[in-house]
């Protein structure tokens, strides 16, 4: 995929998806999995993904998977969960840039 990644970066949602997927299955902790669930719900359906920068968000994540896999082959907990830690920092920037201006103003005036 990263080899013709311009043409087919849109592709990596359904990836994205299953990799996750099989990274909370084998975790076998269902607050992982729920979690992952209300994130999903809660953003692909009321919010709706900020299409903008997708391209870019896509192959930094899948770079970040690539980093993650190699760490779990490396059986190396410190890297695994450098790799882990970055993925959920990028994560959450993403979900931070799809949030309403509104609801971030809200946030702001309430911290």
């Amino acid at each position: 995929m990263l080899a013709d990644f311009d043409n087919r970066y849109k592709e990596f949602s359904a990836l994205d998806e299953r990799f996750h997927l099989l990274i909370h299955g084998a975790s076998r902790n269902r607050f992982i999995a729920d979690f992952y669930d209300a994130i999903a719900i809660i953003f692909h359906y009321h919010y709706q993904w900020n299409k903008a920068f997708a391209r870019e968000r896509n192959e930094r994540a899948i770079h970040e998977h690539l980093d993650y896999i190699a760490a779990l082959e490396a059986r190396d907990p410190d890297a695994i969960e450098r790799a882990c830690r970055l993925h959920l920092r990028s994560a959450r920037q993403t979900l931070l840039q799809s949030l309403p201006q509104s609801m971030l103003d809200t946030e702001a005036r309430t911290a």
